[in-house]
Protein backbone atom coordinates (compact mmCIF):
# COMPACT_ATOMS: atom_id res chain seq x y z
CA UNK A 1 0.00 0.00 0.00
CA UNK A 2 1.15 3.12 -0.81
CA UNK A 3 2.06 5.61 1.67
CA UNK A 4 -0.24 8.27 1.20
CA UNK A 5 -3.47 5.52 1.44
CA UNK A 6 -2.15 4.24 4.50
CA UNK A 7 -2.21 7.24 6.35
CA UNK A 8 -5.60 8.23 4.59
CA UNK A 9 -7.01 4.61 5.29
CA UNK A 10 -6.06 4.66 8.78
CA UNK A 11 -9.05 4.27 11.12
CA UNK A 12 -9.84 7.36 13.43
CA UNK A 13 -9.25 4.99 16.42
CA UNK A 14 -5.35 4.80 15.55
CA UNK A 15 -5.43 8.20 15.19
CA UNK A 16 -3.34 10.07 18.60
CA UNK A 17 -1.62 13.07 19.04
CA UNK A 18 2.20 12.78 18.91
CA UNK A 19 3.80 11.56 21.80
CA UNK A 20 6.86 13.05 20.94
CA UNK A 21 8.12 16.14 19.14
CA UNK A 22 7.67 15.97 14.99
CA UNK A 23 10.77 17.03 14.21
CA UNK A 24 12.82 13.98 16.63
CA UNK A 25 10.62 11.92 15.20
CA UNK A 26 11.54 12.26 11.54
CA UNK A 27 15.58 12.61 12.82
CA UNK A 28 15.08 9.33 14.43
CA UNK A 29 13.11 7.42 11.48
CA UNK A 30 16.27 9.38 9.16
CA UNK A 31 18.98 7.81 11.70
CA UNK A 32 17.30 4.25 12.09
CA UNK A 33 17.19 3.86 8.17
CA UNK A 34 21.00 4.63 8.22
CA UNK A 35 21.37 2.10 11.14
CA UNK A 36 19.56 -0.48 9.08
CA UNK A 37 21.92 0.07 6.05
CA UNK A 38 24.47 -0.88 7.91
CA UNK A 39 23.05 -3.65 9.61
CA UNK A 40 21.53 -5.30 6.58
CA UNK A 41 23.27 -8.77 7.01
CA UNK A 42 22.34 -9.37 10.64
CA UNK A 43 18.59 -8.24 10.27
CA UNK A 44 17.87 -10.13 6.85
CA UNK A 45 19.30 -13.27 8.73
CA UNK A 46 16.34 -12.75 10.80
CA UNK A 47 13.74 -11.97 7.91
CA UNK A 48 14.11 -8.35 7.78
CA UNK A 49 12.06 -7.37 4.68
CA UNK A 50 13.60 -4.27 2.93
CA UNK A 51 10.35 -3.29 1.89
CA UNK A 52 10.23 -1.53 5.22
CA UNK A 53 12.83 0.46 4.23
CA UNK A 54 11.16 1.44 1.43
CA UNK A 55 8.06 2.32 3.47
CA UNK A 56 9.88 4.12 6.37
CA UNK A 57 11.48 6.45 3.56
CA UNK A 58 7.63 7.09 2.08
CA UNK A 59 6.55 7.80 5.27
CA UNK A 60 8.75 10.08 6.84
CA UNK A 61 8.24 12.44 3.73
CA UNK A 62 4.80 12.17 4.20
CA UNK A 63 4.93 13.33 7.73
CA UNK A 64 7.35 15.87 6.75
CA UNK A 65 4.70 17.70 4.28
CA UNK A 66 1.95 16.81 6.75
CA UNK A 67 4.02 18.53 9.71
CA UNK A 68 4.55 21.32 6.82
CA UNK A 69 0.72 21.83 6.31
CA UNK A 70 -0.13 21.54 10.22
CA UNK A 71 2.63 24.96 10.59
CA UNK A 72 1.13 26.79 7.51
CA UNK A 73 -2.29 25.94 9.01
CA UNK A 74 -1.99 27.77 12.48
CA UNK A 75 0.13 30.70 10.62
CA UNK A 76 -3.51 31.32 8.67
CA UNK A 77 -5.15 30.78 12.16
CA UNK A 78 -2.93 32.65 13.87
CA UNK A 79 -3.61 35.56 10.81
CA UNK A 80 -7.14 35.68 10.52
CA UNK A 81 -7.28 36.17 14.83
CA UNK A 82 -4.96 39.13 13.99
CA UNK A 83 -7.82 40.31 11.55
CA UNK A 84 -10.62 39.23 14.34
CA UNK A 85 -8.80 41.17 16.55
CA UNK A 86 -8.97 44.40 13.99
CA UNK A 87 -12.84 43.62 13.30
CA UNK A 88 -13.49 42.80 16.66
CA UNK A 89 -13.22 46.38 17.57
CA UNK A 90 -15.62 47.38 15.03
CA UNK A 91 -17.99 44.41 15.87
CA UNK A 92 -17.50 44.72 19.89
CA UNK A 93 -19.20 48.60 19.60
CA UNK A 94 -21.95 47.33 17.23
CA UNK A 95 -22.45 44.27 20.11
CA UNK A 96 -22.22 47.42 22.72
CA UNK A 97 -24.28 49.83 21.29
CA UNK A 98 -27.50 46.81 20.24
CA UNK A 99 -27.40 45.70 23.80
CA UNK A 100 -27.50 49.21 25.98
CA UNK A 101 -30.64 50.09 23.13
CA UNK A 102 -32.41 46.52 24.01
CA UNK A 103 -32.08 47.02 27.77
CA UNK A 104 -33.14 50.97 27.06
CA UNK A 105 -36.59 49.75 24.78
CA UNK A 106 -37.10 46.80 26.79
CA UNK A 107 -36.76 49.08 30.27
CA UNK A 108 -40.13 48.33 31.68
CA UNK A 109 -40.42 44.76 30.93
CA UNK A 110 -38.81 42.82 33.50
CA UNK A 111 -39.01 39.65 31.39
CA UNK A 112 -37.39 40.72 28.34
CA UNK A 113 -34.97 42.23 30.90
CA UNK A 114 -34.13 38.69 32.34
CA UNK A 115 -34.29 37.46 29.05
CA UNK A 116 -31.14 39.74 28.42
CA UNK A 117 -29.13 38.92 31.15
CA UNK A 118 -29.02 35.54 30.66
CA UNK A 119 -27.55 36.14 27.10
CA UNK A 120 -25.23 38.60 28.50
CA UNK A 121 -23.43 35.69 30.71
CA UNK A 122 -21.40 34.48 27.71
CA UNK A 123 -18.06 35.62 27.31
CA UNK A 124 -16.04 36.51 24.33
CA UNK A 125 -14.68 34.69 21.30
CA UNK A 126 -17.28 32.45 19.57
CA UNK A 127 -19.51 32.71 22.22
CA UNK A 128 -19.72 36.67 21.54
CA UNK A 129 -20.53 35.89 18.17
CA UNK A 130 -23.34 33.53 19.78
CA UNK A 131 -24.16 35.97 21.73
CA UNK A 132 -24.76 38.58 18.83
CA UNK A 133 -26.85 36.01 17.04
CA UNK A 134 -29.04 35.53 19.60
CA UNK A 135 -29.44 39.62 20.34
CA UNK A 136 -30.42 39.89 16.24
CA UNK A 137 -33.07 37.63 16.76
CA UNK A 138 -34.56 39.06 19.86
CA UNK A 139 -33.85 42.98 17.79
CA UNK A 140 -35.54 41.47 14.81
CA UNK A 141 -38.84 40.45 17.04
CA UNK A 142 -38.80 44.19 18.47
CA UNK A 143 -38.11 46.57 15.30
CA UNK A 144 -41.10 48.82 16.06
CA UNK A 145 -39.77 49.12 19.69
CA UNK A 146 -35.93 49.92 18.52
CA UNK A 147 -36.99 52.11 15.65
CA UNK A 148 -38.94 54.16 18.94
CA UNK A 149 -35.90 55.08 20.50
CA UNK A 150 -34.05 55.70 17.28
CA UNK A 151 -31.83 52.51 16.60
CA UNK A 152 -31.88 52.08 12.49
CA UNK A 153 -32.79 48.68 11.61
CA UNK A 154 -30.02 49.28 8.57
CA UNK A 155 -27.88 49.34 11.56
CA UNK A 156 -28.92 45.40 12.48
CA UNK A 157 -28.34 44.29 9.01
CA UNK A 158 -24.35 45.81 9.43
CA UNK A 159 -23.88 43.92 12.15
CA UNK A 160 -25.49 40.60 11.29
CA UNK A 161 -23.47 40.70 7.82
CA UNK A 162 -20.13 41.91 10.28
CA UNK A 163 -20.43 39.09 12.53
CA UNK A 164 -21.17 36.44 9.54
CA UNK A 165 -18.05 36.96 7.75
CA UNK A 166 -15.99 36.68 11.11
CA UNK A 167 -17.87 33.84 12.02
CA UNK A 168 -16.70 32.59 8.45
CA UNK A 169 -13.33 33.30 8.13
CA UNK A 170 -12.73 31.74 12.09
CA UNK A 171 -14.55 28.49 11.20
CA UNK A 172 -12.72 28.01 8.02
CA UNK A 173 -9.51 28.77 9.42
CA UNK A 174 -10.32 25.95 12.97
CA UNK A 175 -11.65 23.26 10.05
CA UNK A 176 -8.54 23.54 7.96
CA UNK A 177 -6.56 23.19 11.41
CA UNK A 178 -8.60 20.04 11.87
CA UNK A 179 -7.55 18.76 9.02
CA UNK A 180 -4.01 19.22 8.71
CA UNK A 181 -3.48 18.23 12.31
CA UNK A 182 -5.46 14.76 11.84
CA UNK A 183 -3.49 14.64 9.03
CA UNK A 184 -0.31 14.88 10.52
CA UNK A 185 -1.13 12.49 13.22
CA UNK A 186 -2.01 9.76 11.50
CA UNK A 187 0.96 10.10 9.29
CA UNK A 188 2.90 10.03 12.89
CA UNK A 189 0.99 7.12 13.71
CA UNK A 190 1.82 4.89 10.19
CA UNK A 191 5.67 6.27 10.90
CA UNK A 192 5.60 4.60 14.31
CA UNK A 193 4.13 1.69 13.33
CA UNK A 194 7.04 0.94 10.73
CA UNK A 195 9.42 2.32 13.20
CA UNK A 196 8.50 0.11 15.73
CA UNK A 197 8.65 -3.00 13.55
CA UNK A 198 12.17 -2.06 12.68
CA UNK A 199 13.25 -1.61 16.06
CA UNK A 200 11.74 -4.91 16.86
CA UNK A 201 13.71 -6.83 14.59
CA UNK A 202 16.90 -5.16 15.12
CA UNK A 203 16.82 -5.46 19.07
CA UNK A 204 16.25 -9.56 18.15
CA UNK A 205 19.09 -9.76 15.68
CA UNK A 206 21.62 -7.96 17.91
CA UNK A 207 19.93 -9.44 21.51
CA UNK A 208 23.17 -10.84 22.14
CA UNK A 209 24.95 -7.69 21.65
CA UNK A 210 23.58 -4.75 24.32
CA UNK A 211 25.82 -2.66 22.67
CA UNK A 212 24.57 -2.36 19.51
CA UNK A 213 20.69 -3.43 19.72
CA UNK A 214 19.89 -0.29 22.07
CA UNK A 215 20.68 1.72 19.17
CA UNK A 216 17.19 0.76 18.00
CA UNK A 217 15.76 1.73 21.07
CA UNK A 218 14.50 5.43 20.89
CA UNK A 219 17.12 7.88 22.37
CA UNK A 220 14.04 10.43 23.00
CA UNK A 221 12.33 8.08 24.71
CA UNK A 222 15.81 6.65 26.75
CA UNK A 223 16.19 10.43 27.58
CA UNK A 224 12.68 11.07 29.03
CA UNK A 225 13.37 8.18 31.46
CA UNK A 226 16.61 9.65 32.62
CA UNK A 227 14.67 11.38 35.49
CA UNK A 228 13.30 7.82 36.98
CA UNK A 229 17.12 7.36 37.30
CA UNK A 230 19.77 5.61 35.20
CA UNK A 231 18.97 1.80 33.63
CA UNK A 232 21.17 -0.85 32.69
CA UNK A 233 22.11 -0.73 28.59
CA UNK A 234 20.71 -4.41 28.15
CA UNK A 235 17.20 -3.67 30.08
CA UNK A 236 16.66 -0.09 28.42
CA UNK A 237 17.56 -2.19 24.59
CA UNK A 238 14.93 -4.22 25.72
CA UNK A 239 11.68 -2.47 26.15
CA UNK A 240 12.51 1.14 24.32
Amino acid sequence: MKAREAVSGLPPRKVKEPNMPVDVALREADELEGLVQSDRTGLEAVGFARELVVRLRALRQVLTEEQRAVVDARSAAAAAGRDYREQGRRLREMHADLAATLRFAFRNDEYLLRGLARIAKRKGGPDRLMEITTLLQVAGKHIEELRGVGYAPSRLEELAAMAAAVARSVSKTRRAERVSTRRRDAAFACLQEVVREIRSHGRYAFRRDPQRAVLYASAYRRGARRGAGARPVAEAAQDA
